[in-house]
């Protein structure tokens, strides 16, 4: 008699497989299982004990085989769009049609020769790099429409405001900024009507401004009590 265990239970594995290219790539996977406790009777009739080489194993290699010798090398490397998890998915339920339910199968690793893994490696980095420079063009394009836009924004607007002003607006806006002036708190003369077209004139604090007199002429110097020059009466 076999007491076979009903619980899930986890089987590592590992699979060399050759690409479309024959480069050999290894898989390392971790595959979760369980008997299907209504199949146990025909699972020990047909199988045996030993179900787990007789029928997980080769059957999750036969689809890894036939769906993985399609793949590039840098496909299978990168998993691309997730190609990898679809066919474990589909080797799971190809595995759980016969006495078994496969849970899961883990992919704890993906090796490839070092040569290919460094060329890959390197194809990935200029892929990069080229994404990165394309979005940098891009950045730059969406920059210069956005300036364009701008200068025939501006561009419009001086045309509508020199359609929509004119001399007398322009006088009354002078006015209104006199006006203004007038009423604040810093000194200034406002000359009326006497600019161009009859506009004001605003002069600042440059008529306050302090101006330097002049210095004083310096007092002439008193006449000497003595000259040497003058003679001197005889002494008797």
């Amino acid at each position: 008699m076999y007491i076979y265990n009903m619980r899930v239970q986890t089987v590592l594995h590992e699979l060399t497989v050759l690409t479309n290219q024959g480069l050999p790539i290894t898989l390392k996977l971790a595959i979760r299982f369980r008997p299907e406790s209504d199949m146990v009777a025909l699972l020990h009739k047909n199988v045996g004990p030993d179900y787990v080489d007789k029928i997980i194993i080769p059957q999750i290699d036969s689809v890894l085989l036939r769906n993985i010798g399609q793949l590039r090398p840098e496909d299978v490397y990168n998993n691309k769009e997730g190609i990898l998890n679809k066919i474990m998915r589909l080797a799971t339920e190809e595995t759980s049609r016969k006495y078994v339910t496969v849970d899961d199968i883990i992919i704890r690793s993906v090796e490839l020769p070092p040569l290919v893994q460094q060329a890959i490696e390197e194809k990935l980095v200029e892929e990069q790099v080229l994404q990165r420079y394309t979005y940098k063009l891009k950045v730059a394009e969406q920059e210069a429409k956005r300036r364009e836009i701008e200068a025939k924004g501006i561009k419009n607007y001086q045309a509508i405001i020199s359609e929509t002003i004119s001399e007398p607006l322009i006088k009354w806006q002078a006015v209104q900024a006199t006006q203004g002036l007038i009423e604040s708190n810093n000194a200034k003369v406002v000359i009326i009507g006497a600019g161009e077209q009859g506009l004001p004139v605003i002069l600042g604090n440059q008529w306050n401004a302090p101006t330097t007199p002049p210095p004083a002429d310096s007092p002439a110097s008193p006449p000497s009590a003595k000259s040497p020059s003058a003679k001197q009466p005889p002494v008797n």
